[in-house]
């Protein structure tokens, strides 16, 4: 199977020229009446040798952890070294996207485990040999120094990997495990951090990744590249964020705590009018800048959110009707979507200047010139 960015090269080597490559994805486009950018497509494996192979590092890593979880946190280090070794081979020479995923998560779970390994050896007390997470994230956190310094080290090991393997989740990678250097260095400037405070911060961190993702979208409008990849990855951590801590705040749950499941979903089924059209109000903003953006995470996030309020409107949660009510409410929303998601994107962006238009995913058969090729 041909990908784009093979057309890319073919043109880079002097066996297409840019002009006849334009004509084929035109050709492809009009065929199915759909640009690219109309279907928000990524790229999650490349065939079925791809999933063979993920099946076999997935075994090998297995058999890792077991042979090596007597040695505590410290053995991480192997799996850093193992993953990436494999990474150089089936990633960068085969080209195999799954797998890369793959072994993204095994280099970032050895890394957090070798790095937490070392602040744990250098915090004053004993530590125990094989402390749980909790204990980790509990140690750390009396030591903002030792998680920023934690956070960073992967981050800087997730953009590594993304310059040398070119794996767009990699990227992302990076971006979440940047969402912890605020906290920590506001941990060291308000020790007895607020919970609305890590609220705020997370809100922002959240914010801050969907103008990132934009950024990238802007750089390939018809999402041809691994820069649209980029951009759908970082769509789906800030619609995530975004949706998450909105919806908390206009209802009044806590942002930055971890409150139990029970108190969530009771207080999710026992909204009062207002919080339930406030909510569904968010939604509705939450649909315009999916459609206005072409990137669906943001709408996704809020269905938990939307069920709550539709179940709600319709009467008490302990009866069955309100459930099945807000069930099919969410049904048809999201396949009307669907049927009518590039019609109603058109009405909405006629309402925006051309300039702005520009910088967003084309929903146009024609080509006014041909797309650079880097």
């Amino acid at each position: 199977m041909y990908e784009d960015r093979d057309l890319d090269a073919a043109v880079t080597g002097g066996i297409l020229s840019a002009a006849t490559a334009e004509q084929f994805r035109h050709f492809a486009a009009a065929r199915t009446g759909r640009l690219p950018a109309d279907d928000e497509a990524t790229r999650l494996s490349a065939g079925v040798s791809d999933l063979f192979v993920a099946i076999g590092v997935a075994l090998l890593c297995t058999a890792l952890f077991l042979s090596l979880r007597q040695f505590g946190l410290g053995a991480g280090w192997c799996f850093v070294g193992v993953g990436w070794i494999l990474a150089e081979y089936f990633v960068r020479q085969r080209r195999m996207l799954l797998t890369g995923m793959l072994l993204l998560g095994v280099l970032i779970a050895g890394g957090l485990c070798g790095m937490f390994a070392v602040s744990l050896s250098m915090l004053p007390g004993s530590a125990p040999p094989n402390p749980n997470w909790t204990a980790i994230e509990l140690a750390v956190d009396r030591a903002p120094m030792h998680g920023f310094a934690v956070y960073a080290g992967i981050a800087l090991l997730c953009w590594i990997y993304w310059k040398r393997f070119g794996v767009a989740l990699a990227y992302a990678g990076m971006v979440l495990m940047l969402f912890n250097v605020p906290y920590f260095l506001a941990r060291l400037l308000v020790p007895a951090m607020p919970a609305a405070l890590e609220g705020a911060l997370l809100l922002g961190c959240g914010l801050a990744t969907f103008a990132l993702a934009m950024l990238w979208d802007m750089t390939d409008v018809y999402r041809q590249t691994v820069r649209a990849d980029v951009a759908f990855w970082l769509h789906a951590i800030a619609g995530f964020t975004i949706g998450n801590v909105i919806p908390r705040l206009a209802i009044g749950l806590p942002v930055g705590s971890h409150e139990p499941y029970e108190r969530f979903r009771a207080a999710m089924l026992t909204l009062d009018t207002f919080q339930a059209l406030s909510i569904l109000a968010i939604y509705g903003i939450f649909m315009a800048v999916s459609l206005i953006v072409d990137r669906r995470a943001l709408m996704l996030s809020g269905l938990v959110f939307a069920f709550s309020a539709f179940a709600s409107l319709s009467g008490s949660p302990q009866d069955r009707g309100p459930m099945l009510l807000g069930t099919g409410m969410l049904a048809v929303l999201i396949l009307a979507a669907a049927i009518w998601w590039a019609p109603l994107r058109r009405m909405l962006l006629a309402l925006f200047p051309d300039t702005f238009r520009a910088q967003l995913p084309r929903t146009e058969l024609p080509r006014p010139r041909a797309r650079p090729i880097v």
